[in-house]
């Protein structure tokens, strides 16, 4: 939403500078809830970690959520 009128205005023509201002406002908006989401999901995850770190046997299982090879995602280790 920000940038096809930021790409009208380059190319000379008449942009629509309020779909731009609406796009910048969803961006704004987003950035908090972006935070409290990744906060939340690991929060989530160690919580999960240290139930498992209670259970007795020989394998200890953990599972991190971040950044992996392919992108974003779920790490579970053993």
């Amino acid at each position: 939403m920000i940038g096809y009128p930021l790409g009208t205005a380059l190319a000379g023509g008449d942009p629509n500078w309020v779909l731009a201002g609406i796009g910048a406002g969803l961006a704004v908006v987003s950035i908090p809830i972006a935070k409290k989401y990744n906060k939340q999901s690991q929060s989530a995850v160690k919580l999960y970690n240290e139930g498992l770190k209670k259970e007795t046997g020989f394998v200890k299982p953990e599972l991190y959520f971040g950044s992996t090879e392919n992108g974003i995602g779920f790490r579970l280790y053993f």
